[in-house]
Order: C-alpha cells, then structure tokens, then sequence
C-alpha cells in the first residue's frame, strides 16, 4: 500500500485514513494528509449515505522520510521506485558520484602524478 502522492512534483504522506461502508454497503477505504481533510472528506461521504466511520492516524515511521522529495518529471512512477527502494538505497543514489564526476576526479588524480613525476625529475618534489 502506497501512503504517499504527489502533489505538483513534490511528495507528500498520506497520515491519515479513513473507513466506511458505502452507499451500495461496500466498505471503502480512503487516505488523506491530515485530520482536517479527512474530516471534511468524511462529512461529503455522509452526504452520500456513506456510514460506519472509522477514522484513524497511521503509523507513517518508515515512509517519513519520503516527504517533500521533489520528482521532476511528477510522474508517480518515479516517486514509486524511490519508495520501493527504500532509504538508504535512495540516498546512496542521490549521493553517488555521475560518470561525469568520476571521470574528472580520475583525471585530475592522474595530472597531479604528472606533475608529482615532473617536478621530482626537476629537482622540486620538496614543493609538491
């Protein structure tokens, strides 16, 4: 069960949830934000005939750390995958060098070797 949507491109938990039997007396689960959303969800549903409500706070510990990741494309797919990916993988992605960057810091190791090698043949390696 998925307790998050996006909300234009950023993510954000879904804290709330609400139980009912329908007009047509099918149960029917809802999630929301927060309290007072739910309790005006709630109060459209009696409207409609819905009863037994049953309103409850979930327990959002594991997924909180989801809220307010920015998905630019906004596409839930995307938002899904980090979700299923868990934490820690999410994090080490987010914080792991692009070929790019690994590529430059290569080169840059290997040109200060040259200019170590360089500058030992000439007689400086005191400056380096």
């Amino acid at each position: 069960m998925i307790l998050f949507r996006l909300q234009g491109d950023r993510i954000q938990i879904l804290r709330w949830k609400l139980s009912y039997t329908d007009e047509n007396g099918e149960k029917q689960t809802r999630y929301e934000l927060d309290e007072a959303n739910i309790k005006t969800e709630k109060e459209e549903l009696e409207k409609t005939g819905a009863t037994n409500f049953e309103i409850e706070k979930m327990d959002t510990k594991d997924v909180d750390w989801l809220e307010g990741i920015i998905i630019p494309d906004k596409k839930i797919e995307a938002a899904t995958k980090i979700w299923e990916m868990g934490q820690e993988a999410y994090v080490a992605q987010k914080n792991a060098l692009t070929v790019e960057q690994q590529l430059m810091l290569t080169q840059l190791r290997q040109q200060q070797t040259i200019d170590a090698l360089i500058m030992a043949q000439l007689g400086g390696a005191e400056n380096v």
